[in-house]
């Protein structure tokens, strides 16, 4: 059954302007790009969507990197 499971779940709360968003996409294109991982990124707002996949479409364009990512919102 251990091998059945092997999911990290990990949570990330700090205050604002601390790089919460930078430290989890350089984080997701490392595991991406260096371990053929999926990453799933929850946000509780359309306007943070955006601007994550905004940021996220930055990082990945100027590193020249293959990395296909989905943004998607409801409302």
């Amino acid at each position: 059954m251990k091998d059945y499971i092997k999911t990290i779940v990990f949570l990330l709360i700090a205050p604002t302007g601390v790089g919460k968003s930078t430290f989890i996409i350089v984080s997701s294109i490392y595991f991406s790009s260096e371990y053929n991982k999926k990453i799933l990124i929850i946000l509780p707002t359309r306007l943070l969507v955006k601007q994550f996949s905004d940021l996220f479409d930055k990082f990945i364009s100027s590193l020249n990197l293959n990395i296909k990512f989905i943004a998607y919102y409801w409302w």
